[in-house]
């Protein structure tokens, strides 16, 4: 789901500041063959925060699903008792 998002960003990106999208890659594709072993590290470093974003939205959802079913508990008690 996240995959998804992330790329609907990108292309909306694409499509409305096509000229800024088309310079970031060209200057990420000029660094990569000027300096390979930097940007190769920089590539790690990204795929390490990406990869981090999701896992931390997968808990989020997680703790987001307790606290909705904790609610639900709270609520239907209080009618109840009413």
């Amino acid at each position: 789901m996240y995959l998804q998002k992330l790329m609907e960003f990108v292309t909306h990106f694409y499509h409305t500041q096509t000229p800024y999208a088309i310079a970031i890659l060209v200057v990420l594709v000029v660094l990569l063959f000027a300096r390979p072993k930097t940007m190769a590290k920089l590539v790690g470093f990204i795929a390490v925060i990406v990869t981090l974003i999701y896992i931390a939205g997968l808990l989020k959802g997680g703790i987001d699903s307790g606290k909705q079913r904790k609610s639900d508990m709270t609520q239907k008690t209080e009618k109840q008792l009413k």
